[in-house]
């Protein structure tokens, strides 16, 4: 279950996406709906995840862990290897790294 909050670039500033993920959630693996190829990344570019739980499990208010901060480019570059080297399906494991021409 995640919780995304785009915060839009302006002249002076960077573009962000915050991201929460539910600690409790039937993922194995979280994607994190992380879609950004490493090559589209600035050097500032972060990826920000904010870990997160009900206080009574199933309801209740929310109660927030650190926040797990990476650069941007790097998580791509890791997302990506995991799915070309490490991930094992029988499916293609071809990463596009820019629109088709």
């Amino acid at each position: 279950m995640f919780c995304c909050v785009g915060l839009p670039a302006t002249k002076s500033s960077w573009e962000s996406t915050l991201k929460g993920w539910y600690l409790l959630a039937k993922e194995a693996e979280p994607s994190l709906r992380f879609q950004v190829t490493e090559i589209a990344c600035a050097d500032q570019d972060l990826l920000v995840v904010v870990p997160w739980v009900l206080d009574n499990v199933i309801s209740g208010s929310p109660i927030l862990f650190e926040p797990f901060v990476e650069s941007a480019r790097f998580a791509a570059a890791h997302r990506n290897h995991h799915s070309r080297y490490v991930r094992q399906t029988a499916l293609s494991t071809e990463i596009l790294d820019r629109p088709a021409d």
